[in-house]
């Protein structure tokens, strides 16, 4: 049986129709991230504004190196996915905006987008990856337990009616040796 990932490539984007795909699966996974919120009944702004703070031009300005990185995973010449981090501290970086299509989900692009940010953050001198999931995001806990994230206490503040639907890990960062 043919591995799926085999057809996936990750890149950074440089172009600008690179980074429009960046900009439309972070604008899916924010609309997913409402729609599984409205069943825990949170409104659409305030998911938004406790969880996705950032603009897309802040996303594009902080997730490049050297204190950061943004990944497209692409297959077949369409974007599938994407994830980023960005720099918290000299040491601790935070994993954000990661997102599978649903059509591809399953196929291990997860795992080849996290496996590839962690690389990265460890390369640019980062010791820790640190973060923030909902409980929904089921899927995505087993994804980050087998990478070696561990639960943790809260690294920010959030507003107490979010405190029991939200998940805070982090995993230490294993420097390259060559």
């Amino acid at each position: 049986m043919k591995d799926p990932t085999q057809s996936v490539q990750l890149l950074a984007p440089v172009t600008d129709e690179q980074w429009r795909h960046a900009e439309t699966l972070i604008t899916e996974l924010h609309e997913w991230d409402v729609q599984m919120s409205r069943t825990l009944g949170f409104g659409r702004d305030e998911i938004l504004t406790a969880f996705y703070p950032n603009t897309f031009t802040e996303v594009r300005r902080d997730s490049v190196p050297p204190q950061g990185a943004f990944l497209l995973a692409m297959s077949a010449g369409s974007p599938t996915g994407c994830g980023a981090f960005h720099r918290t501290t000299a040491e601790v970086c935070e994993l954000y905006e990661v997102y599978v299509r649903p059509t591809h989900r399953g196929s291990g692009i997860g795992s080849m987008l996290l496996q590839q940010l962690m690389s990265e953050a460890a390369a640019a001198g980062y010791k820790t990856m640190r973060l923030e999931t909902a409980t929904f995001m089921q899927h995505a806990h087993r994804l980050y337990k087998a990478c070696g994230f561990k639960v943790l206490a809260p690294y920010r503040s959030l507003a107490p009616k979010f405190e029991a639907v939200t998940i805070w890990m982090e995993a230490p960062l294993a420097r390259p040796t060559h």
